[in-house]
């Protein structure tokens, strides 16, 4: 690929009106910050850090256990992948991930550009909701899949639409991306849902 791939990764503090980002690197930290309010991974994977980061089990196990216990979580394109419970990347190296989604899948293609496709937000999506154009940033292959409540349908209006990402809680795992400036909904649920769950002790 001719573009660096990089993976935003964040954990968000709401503390009443303000809004503080503290970053979080997945190689180096084993824990997530203090009162922290919301989790927030998202952007591009850089596959050269996945073996950093299926060997840091301090911090997988401190993301599974703070995201089932209802820490607001966006988790869109290469993020979505972390929370696999393993992933093969597009060199065939198999990794073990954190394991919340209950999914492995394996990583065949990453595209030169975006495909943009059309999706509905499924009723069990905690902060999307209605028509939303997403893009896909790589071709994913799903070798198991234990998917109860899915966060989308993707396909044009009319279509029964294929279900993608996952639902549960309050987090948002999908492997499409959205422009959160076009999708105002989603960011101002999430951050609702943030001030509404306070700091994390």
């Amino acid at each position: 690929m001719p573009h660096a791939r990089h993976l935003r990764r964040a954990t968000v503090q709401a503390h009443g009106e303000r809004l503080g980002v503290a970053p979080l690197n997945i190689a180096r930290d084993r824990e997530l910050p203090p009162d922290v309010s919301g989790l927030l991974i998202a952007g591009q994977l850089d596959e050269e850090q996945l073996p950093a980061f299926a060997g840091n089990s301090e911090l997988q196990g401190a993301l599974a256990a703070a995201i089932v216990d209802g820490l607001p979580t966006l988790a869109l394109g290469g993020g979505a992948l972390l929370l696999l419970r393993r992933l093969s990347d597009s060199h065939g190296r198999s990794h073990e991930l954190a394991g919340v989604v209950p999914a492995e899948a394996e990583l065949l293609e990453w595209y030169e550009r975006p495909r943009y496709v059309r999706a509905q937000a499924a009723r069990g999506n905690p902060f999307d909701e209605g028509d939303n154009l997403l893009y896909e940033l790589f071709d994913l292959e799903f070798l198991l899949l234990e998917q109860e409540s899915f966060a989308y349908h993707v396909g044009d209006a009319g279509e029964t639409g294929q279900a993608e990402g996952f639902a549960f809680g309050r987090c948002l795992a999908t492997t499409l991306y959205p422009s959160l400036p076009r999708c105002p909904g989603l960011a101002a649920s999430f951050v609702a849902a943030m001030r509404l769950a306070g700091p994390r002790a």
